[in-house]
């Protein structure tokens, strides 16, 4: 009578699957057998979606010290990363890969002051200039440089938003329509926020 109850386990390949078709694809390079280097395939499965975002999220190197990445769809990073002083212009062009050529920013530039406790960027799109200035809290990342960058999306008119999930020490940051977004937070256990 309790086995009526029982949660039907989702596999890995299904898992797979279903991200692809909202959009979060692995690269093609990318097979099963590399994901279970990360993690055996009861971690997948025993919390679905959440365990295989973060793997496809990361950036890994391998044997040969060449960097792997597993995604180009979605990105999970650690949010204590803001040490160099031109930390935000390396985190803008993973947002521009994520946004898949629908933000083709030019002369980006970033600064950290850590001295002055200051934080900037700045970028040029479409011949207009924009210059953000960011809050500065030590080496923890500003999650509204993400905000920033929807309202951008908002800005140019563009159906897709940046999704955030917070896991407090670490993120997963995703670019989709709200409509993906729906998709997806009705699978996951722990819910994106969608940056609008």
């Amino acid at each position: 009578m309790f086995g009526l109850f029982k949660k039907k386990r989702i596999t890995l390949e299904d898992q797979i699957n279903t991200l692809n078709e909202l959009g979060i694809s692995l690269e093609t390079n990318i097979s099963i057998d590399y994901l279970f280097e990360h993690f055996d395939r009861e971690e997948y499965e025993q919390d679905p979606y959440y365990t295989l975002l973060i793997v496809m999220g990361g950036e890994f190197g391998n044997e040969k010290d060449e960097l792997v990445i597993v995604s180009n769809d979605v990105w999970h990073f650690d949010m204590e990363c803001v040490e160099d002083e031109d930390i935000y212009a390396e985190l803008a062009n993973k947002m521009i890969i994520l946004a898949k050529g629908k933000l083709p920013l030019q002369n980006i530039k970033s600064m950290v002051d850590h001295d002055h406790e200051v934080a900037w960027f700045s970028f040029e799109l479409y011949n207009k200039e924009y210059n953000w200035e960011l809050q500065y809290n030590y080496d923890w990342f500003d999650i509204g440089f993400v905000e920033k960058f929807s309202d951008l999306c908002s800005e140019l008119q563009l159906e897709e938003r940046y999704i955030f999930l917070n896991l407090e020490q670490d993120c997963i940051i995703s670019f989709c329509t709200l409509d993906q977004y729906n998709q997806l937070n009705k699978l996951m256990k722990y819910k994106f926020e969608f940056m609008a």
